[in-house]
């Protein structure tokens, strides 16, 4: 998609992200939309990971503005409850971003802009056993770890844990801070 400071940006994500909704249960058990954002050589140089930070939200915000379905009734519209996930075109998701201005946390390194997003569908079906669940953990744990050069963020925690707030992994900042409340700004529709 566009650059990601041009709001037509966010009408092209809404209508892909649509798009995909009613189909990726077509694509396989372990679909994930993959966008990559067009990242002009003064965002790629000249923009730190918060800068981007506040790019990555206000395009979910901008998007989820958009969206012409209700927000799911099984889903929380607080981002401080801990079952609460982004949401668009009644399906939830989790909302990776990497950025060219990560350096320590290279798994969250790319060369654009770039998002992946995953229907809570796909992550149940990984996680529905708990033995693989937590095998898969300690993978993905063991090879960050390998990686990033900065140390496991303190937000990478299980989906539904007392403590855990989807938003804060969404995007990792290259060091352990969070910032202190989610970014993102749901207006609610009423009837």
């Amino acid at each position: 998609i566009g650059d990601p400071r041009d709001t037509n940006t966010s009408e092209d994500f809404a209508a892909l992200l649509k798009e995909y909704t009613e189909c990726s249960r077509e694509t396989g058990q372990y679909a994930s939309f993959i966008v990559f954002i067009h990242t002009p050589i003064d965002l790629e140089r000249e923009t730190t990971v918060k800068d981007f930070e506040h790019i990555y939200w206000s395009l979910l915000n901008t998007t989820s503005r958009l969206d012409e379905m209700e927000w799911p009734t099984h889903i929380p519209n607080d981002p401080m409850e801990n079952t609460w996930e982004f949401c668009f075109h009644n399906e939830s998701y989790f909302v990776y971003c990497a950025t060219p201005a990560h350096v320590n946390r290279q798994s969250r390194h790319f060369s654009c802009m770039m998002l992946a997003l995953t229907p809570r569908w796909v992550l149940q079906g990984i996680m529905s056993s708990e033995k693989r669940s937590r095998k898969l953990k300690n993978l993905i744990r063991q090879r960050l770890a390998a990686y990033d050069k900065a140390p496991i963020h303190p937000s990478l925690k299980d989906y539904g844990q007392k403590d855990n707030y989807e938003w804060q992994q969404y995007f990792l900042r290259d060091d352990e801070t969070i910032p202190s409340k989610c970014p993102f700004s749901r207006i609610i529709k009423y009837l």
